[in-house]
């Protein structure tokens, strides 16, 4: 509620939150709320009261999640510490999830379902909680800006030379200019 609550007083801090909490963190009550937010920030909006009213209006959610009332008690609830508020609720969330998951094979094994359907099961409820528990991290551009200026500077000043480790493949070596510490890659070909 404090967390809602935080992004209608200051719709901008809807952008912090969406790096630390999605959809599934939310109880089914304030779920909805805070989707509305989000699909209003990303088309451009401003996710205040107002906005986010219509929105659910136009859903026809509003009453579901106790209407004007219940959006301006979200608002006298405003989140003092943002970011450990949104860790505790990023914390139920997943308890919420891993709850689920243990009655789900609770009842799988009761009716009699394989032990290896229901280990998957649960392996798989497990990574998907353990995948949605990594918080992406946002950086300001004045804290990388010059680092990549530095870059590209160190790429033209080196001519064909390679900044980063060779693949051993000449023309992705030349499309990128080599491998560097901390990349990811991933070459797909038909």
């Amino acid at each position: 509620k404090s967390v809602i609550g935080a992004i209608l007083v200051s719709p901008e801090k809807v952008y912090e939150v969406m790096t630390l909490l999605d959809v599934g963190d939310f109880t089914l009550n304030h779920g909805p709320i805070y989707e509305a937010c989000v699909t209003i920030a990303n088309r451009g909006g401003v996710a205040d009261t107002p906005a986010v009213s219509n929105h659910l209006q136009g859903l026809g959610a509003l009453e579901k999640v106790g209407g004007m009332t219940y959006l301006s008690e979200c608002c006298d609830s405003e989140a003092m510490g943002l970011r450990d508020t949104c860790k505790q609720v990023r914390a139920h969330g997943h308890r919420r999830r891993m709850l689920k998951l243990c009655e789900v094979s609770n009842r799988a094994l009761r009716s009699g379902d394989s032990i290896e359907a229901c280990m998957s099961e649960l392996e798989s409820g497990l990574l998907n909680i353990r995948a949605n528990s990594a918080q992406s991290q946002v950086f300001h551009i004045k804290d990388f800006a010059m680092k990549v200026i530095e870059d590209l500077f160190a790429i033209k000043k080196r001519g064909h030379e390679l900044v980063g480790l060779s693949t051993g493949v000449h023309c992705i070596d030349v499309a990128t200019t080599g491998i560097r510490p901390g990349e990811l890659w991933i070459v797909g070909a038909l």
